[in-house]
């Protein structure tokens, strides 16, 4: 049997779903909810998440579902894309329309339309073959970016 304190720190401090809880005590998800509700627990408390921005550490409420969804949080939009930033960045278009011929040249046909050219020092003027990387498609690409970023976080962890 599921006690009252216990599934207060489950569902409201741990943020397990119904589910979960059920599946941890061999019950269903409607009886989880079930003694939700005997017990005088409210869901809809449950259901928002107090956190922290990873970038600002200003405090803000997420849904459930928003927190569980994400591995970082961020209070605004400016605090996301000011995180996400390369500071190595050096845009330069006509770098970038060089990159393509060089790899076009390298791979003997033309770059398809959706095809990205990346320069891995993030400077746009550096075309040699050796810093460039072709990715399928702007999903591949930004698919890359992420396992990177993951990546760092967990050898910085």
């Amino acid at each position: 049997m599921i006690g009252k304190e216990d599934l207060k720190e489950l569902y409201h401090r741990r943020h397990l779903t119904m589910a979960e809880i059920g599946s941890i005590y061999g019950v269903s998800r409607a009886r989880v909810s079930q003694l939700c509700r005997q017990y005088g627990l409210s869901i809809q408390e449950g259901e928002n998440v107090q956190c922290a921005c990873d970038r600002c550490g200003k405090e803000f409420k997420r849904t459930r579902k928003q927190w569980r969804k994400m591995a970082t949080h961020y209070c605004s939009i400016q605090c996301y894309l000011s995180d996400r930033k390369n500071e190595n960045y050096r845009p330069h278009r006509n770098g970038q329309k060089e990159a393509r011929r060089v790899m076009a040249k390298h791979l003997g046909r033309p770059l398809m339309l959706e095809e990205v050219v990346h320069h891995i020092d993030s400077n746009c003027q550096n075309n040699e073959l050796s810093n460039l990387m072709l990715f399928p498609n702007h999903k591949a690409h930004i698919k890359w970016h992420h396992a990177v970023r993951i990546a760092c976080k967990g050898a910085i962890a």
